[in-house]
Parts: structure tokens; C-alpha cells; sequence
């Protein structure tokens, strides 16, 4: 039977059994890769040829070594759950809700795992229970996971910067605005290699004259232990070969997707899931990647949550795609994050952001299930009834959000400012003296 004809419930089974059989080989032997350090030209030159070659790349953040990584974590962490668990309740008895993680005993059971606890001492239940909506991706879609104080704090780090800067051949290097990361013990996804970007025959046809419209360096800042990436080291040099000897095997692949994904049951030419390895990196560095490596992700195996922050950057924040996308221009987009304390309209990969998940739409229960979690005097909550798009006749209970009345958006620098909005669109907009909680210098490059 085709992959097209065959059911749903079959097809997804065969699929994660296919996943689980090369995770587990690609496990038995994980790459150690080199660290270097980004806050010394040398580290930077080093690091840069290993990227130009492999695709990625894994970075020291902390020149104060684990002693800076733990002071950090430990005040960080307490607050990107804060972030993330706003507004959410869970009912144990159905009977009375409990605020999450008021209670010093709870908020230290799930800190466990960066305190050295190997399990979540009998809160995992109650943890799944209560998580956000999105815990299934990894990552949290809601205002506050892209704007609480440590996301603004990681996107004004200057090494890294410097760092982006140079990939970009000097060309200005704008962090992109995206979220934390929180993976709860068996959440995420299971995702086969794929690029964050429409399929290469579209972005990089033969024919095709000068260079693409723009150049990304995609990130993540590890702040828990056990972390791992997927990826074939060179593939990003290859997408040319890719987009002439796969096309064949993907014709239903769109010009507009926001992710072009990799099936392990069609024809691999290049053998690409052959040669992927699963990389180690430790907490405390930064592995960055390039927009066209061909990359995989896992669900978290631990008895632990996955803390970190997607960071990243890119050498446009002007792309007609991102306001094709949103009905929005960037550069605005990228002001109201910071102004109000909203979530952006698209990630950087220009895939639409959503505060609780797409299928909610389709499937009243889920909305409702996470309804009952939430806390009805929230000011960022706003609940009505919703027209099912299966049928006009009936509506089923929704929540979206709000701006959040009690945002202070923090200070930016001259500097800053021009990373968020660029040099020439400043004047543009109104930062005034903005700013309550400060933005952390990190070390400067030598």
C-alpha cells in the first residue's frame, strides 16, 4: 500500500517506529563536538571555519565556566516557568484549583533536575497536567515566552552578536525574536531531517542569479543538561545537489511551506539520513546552525525538563514573505514584541505563530481541557464563544490572548535599538524611557 492511501493511524505508527529505530542508532554513537570560545577573536576565527564547513557549530556563552552557568540557571529558570505557567491551574480533585507553583516545595521539585533530583519526585502527572498547550512542540507560543526578562536579556548578548556579524560577512546582524524553551520528560517532537524553510528547489532554483533573499543563523542556548541536536555536518553546502535529486520524490511540496521535512521511506540519494549524527551540547553553550543544514529533532528522553532559548539571527528584518505571511511588516512586528509585550506574528522561519495549537480549531475538547486550566480573572485571557470551522451551526468555548496591561517593555541602547528595528527605522518609532529590569551585560570580545 502507498504511503498516500494508507490510514492515518497506520501511516503514523510505521512513521514512529521508523523514527524511533534510527534514534536509537544515532544514540549509540552521539559527536562530542569541539566548543569554542566566542568571546576571543581567536575562538571566533575557529569557530567560523568549523561552521563554514560542518553547518554548526557549539559555543561557550559563559566565560566564567560552570560556576557562571549555574549561578544563571538558578536565576533564570524560576522565572521562565513563572513565564510560562501564567494564568494556568490545575485541578487535582476537580474539585478545588491550585495555583501552580506557589509553593516553594512544588517549584524546587521541578528544579530538580538542574539540582541534581533524577526524577520529578511524583509531580510528573500533575506537571503534564497543567503544562501549556504547546508542550507537545517544546516551546511555548504565548507573549510571554518571547518577551520575559532573560529573551531580552540572551538577544543583546554582544558576543554573540559579534558572532553573527561575521558570518554574515560584516553585514548587520538582527537577533531574531523567538521564545524559551521548556521540553518536559517525554514532550516535543519527534521530527525527521528537515530544513526550517520552504523546499531548496524553491529558494535556490538552477537558474536562479545572486543570492537568496536573505541569510539566517538559527540557534539554541542549552540551560539544562543532557541536550542533543540533529544533524548532517555538511548538508548546508549541499543544497543545490538536493534540490536537483530530490525534487522528483516531493511534488507535493509548496512554494509557501514554512518547513520542508525529509521521508526516510522515499529514495535518500545523498544518503542523508545515513551520515546525520546526534550532537551533544552541554548546558551553559550555544549550538547555532545554519538556515539550509538539514536537521532533526527528538522528545526529551529525561526524567527532567529541557530548559533553554531559541536565538538565532538574520541579516533582514524587511522581508515581503514575513508580511505576505502576517498582513503585518516586520520591522513593526518587531517593535510591537518589544513595546507591548505581544508575540509576533510569524517565527523566523515566517510559520505563523499560534497561542494554542492549530487543531484546537478542529477539536472543541482540547480548547476546552485547556480552558479549565486557565484562571478566569487573568487579564491576558480573553474567553468567547467560537463558530466550529466543521460546522457554522455550533460553537464551542475558545480563549486568546490579550495584551498584557502590566508589560514594561526594558531599556534599550542606541545599539539596541538599531539590532531590533534597524539603524535607519529608529526615528520611525517612539522607545521614550522605557524600561524597569535591566539588560545584563555579558562579557565584551577581546
Amino acid at each position: 500500500m502507498s504511503a498516500a492511501k494508507q490510514p492515518a493511524a497506520e501511516e503514523k505508527r510505521e512513521i514512529d517506529a521508523a523514527f524511533k529505530e534510527w534514534n536509537d542508532k544515532l544514540s549509540k554513537n552521539p559527536l562530542f563536538p569541539p566548543i569554542f570560545d566566542m568571546t576571543t577573536e581567536k575562538g571566533r576565527a575557529d569557530s567560523q571555519k568549523y561552521n563554514a564547513e560542518n553547518g554548526f557549530v557549539v559555543l561557550s556563552c559563559f566565560p566564567g565556566g560552570e560556576s557562571e552557568v549555574q549561578a544563571f540557571c538558578e536565576r533564570v529558570l524560576p522565572e521562565m516557568v513563572a513565564a510560562t505557567m501564567a494564568g494556568c491551574h490545575y485541578n487535582k480533585e476537580r474539585t478545588d484549583t491550585v495555583p501552580l507553583f506557589t509553593l516553594k516545595r512544588e517549584r524546587d521539585d521541578l528544579m530538580g533536575e538542574w539540582r541534581g533530583s533524577k526524577t520529578f519526585k511524583g509531580m510528573h502527572k500533575d506537571l503534564r497536567d497543567a503544562w501549556y498547550p504547546h508542550c507537545t512542540f517544546g516551546a511555548p507560543s504565548s507573549a510571554l515566552a518571547f518577551n520575559c526578562p532573560v529573551a531580552h536579556e540572551a538577544r543583546g548578548w554582544h558576543c554573540m552578536w559579534k558572532w553573527a556579524t561575521d558570518c554574515f560577512d560584516g553585514a548587520f546582524a538582527y537577533p531574531t525574536n523567538d521564545r524559551m524553551i521548556l521540553k518536559p520528560f517525554g514532550s516535543g517532537e519527534n521530527c525527521f531531517l528537515h530544513m526550517d524553510m520552504n523546499a531548496p528547489w524553491f529558494r535556490y532554483p538552477a537558474d536562479a542569479a545572486g543570492p537568496p533573499e536573505y541569510r539566517q543563523v538559527l540557534g539554541k542556548l542549552a540551560l539544562s543538561h543532557g541536550q542533543t541536536f540533529i544533524g548532517v555536518p555538511g548538508s548546508h553546502l549541499q543544497h543545490a545537489e538536493v534540490a536537483r535529486l530530490y525534487k522528483e520524490f516531493y511534488p507535493s511540496a509548496t512554494a509557501k511551506s514554512a518547513k520542508w521535512a525529509l521521508d526516510p521511506r522515499k529514495e535518500d540519494p545523498l544518503d542523508l539520513f545515513g551520515r546525520a549524527v546526534k550532537i551533544i551540547v552541554p548546558r551553559g553553550c550555544w549550538i547555532s546552525w545554519d538556515m539550509k543544514l538539514l536537521h532533526g529533532v527528538a522528545k526529551n528522553p529525561r526524567k527532567g525538563v529541557f530548559f533553554g532559548l531559541y536565538l538565532g539571527f538574520t541579516d533582514s528584518i524587511e522581508r515581503a514573505e514575513y508580511e505576505r505571511v502576517t498582513g503585518v511588516d516586520e520591522v513593526t512586528d518587531r517593535y510591537n514584541m518589544w513595546r507591548y509585550g505581544d508575540a509576533p506574528k510569524a517565527f523566523p522561519s515566517c510559520d505563523k505563530v499560534h497561542f494554542l495549537p492549530h487543531s484546537f480549531k478542529n477539536f472543541p475538547a482540547g480548547m476546552l481541557s485547556y480552558i479549565k486550566k486557565c484562571d478566569a480573572e487573568d487579564p491576558t485571557l480573553h474567553f468567547y464563544n467560537r463558530q466550529l470551522a466543521t460546522d457554522a451551526t455550533r460553537f464551542a468555548a475558545a480563549v486568546s490572548e490579550v495584551r498584557n496591561p502590566q508589560y514594561v517593555p526594558p531599556y534599550l541602547s542606541d545599539i539596541r535599538r538599531a539590532k531590533l528595528v534597524g539603524k535607519h527605522n529608529v526615528d520611525r518609532f517612539d522607545f521614550g524611557d522605557t524600561g524597569s529590569f535591566p539588560v545584563c551585560k555579558r562579557a565584551r570580545t577581546k
